[in-house]
């Protein structure tokens, strides 16, 4: 085991299912049962990966008889955001959303972290417009840089059930985000954030969207 517990936490975050977890458990505490129900693994496999969160400190558990309930254990994450922050200044484009909702999901929404939010949303409505698009063709769309790109990803989605399945739910999401945007609702900006930051992170890697917002 290593002496430097970043090891274990950056480790812990390497991986997308590890990360999703830690951004359900942001909203609050979940059982193991209820947790797993999303994810496409069997229980076993997914279990690991809670082990892993576990030996990293990110998560905590309590069994009362049966029911199992994790939690997200926060200072760890505040600590590798703030060691991170000093040490990459600007962090890497793909790693941005991520790290950049983690606090907000983590503290009441004040002023400055409502407009971190805002900033968030902006740089996601690029590939959001390039999705809705690709849900949703027309023949009117053009030959605009948005036109080609969701033609490129509508195509991809028709070969992939699980891509139009995640683009759907990358919809839901932003839209939630955008709700509490406009509410300056402090709940439900706070279980919006990180999923929006995860977004952020997913979509910033994918070969089609990737160079939306530099178009």
């Amino acid at each position: 085991m290593s002496a430097d517990p970043f090891d274990q936490i950056f480790s812990a975050l390497g991986d997308p299912t590890r990360r999703a977890v830690v951004a359900r458990l942001a909203a609050g505490p979940c059982t193991v049962k209820a947790l797993a129900e999303p994810f496409p693994l069997a229980l076993p496999t997914f279990s690991k990966h809670l082990k892993v969160l576990e030996q990293a400190g990110l998560i905590e558990r309590t069994v009362e008889g049966r029911f199992h309930t994790l939690r997200l254990v926060q200072q760890p994450l505040r600590e590798a955001t703030t060691w991170l922050t000093a040490m990459l200044g600007p962090a890497p484009a793909e790693l941005r959303g991520f790290l950049a909702a983690l606090p907000l999901a983590m503290a009441p929404p004040a002023a400055d972290a409502l407009a971190k939010a805002r900033q968030l949303a902006q740089a996601l409505r690029p590939r959001i417009a390039v999705i809705a698009a690709a849900l949703t063709p027309t023949r009117e769309a053009g030959f605009t840089p948005v036109a080609h790109r969701a033609r490129q990803l509508a195509a991809q989605a028709h070969q992939d059930p699980a891509l139009a399945t995640h683009l759907t739910e990358a919809l839901a999401c932003f839209a939630e985000l955008e709700r509490a945007l406009a509410a300056e609702d402090a709940g439900a900006l706070e279980q919006a954030v990180l999923p929006a930051g995860q977004l952020a992170f997913t979509w910033s890697r994918h070969p089609v969207l990737r160079e939306v917002a530099a178009s």
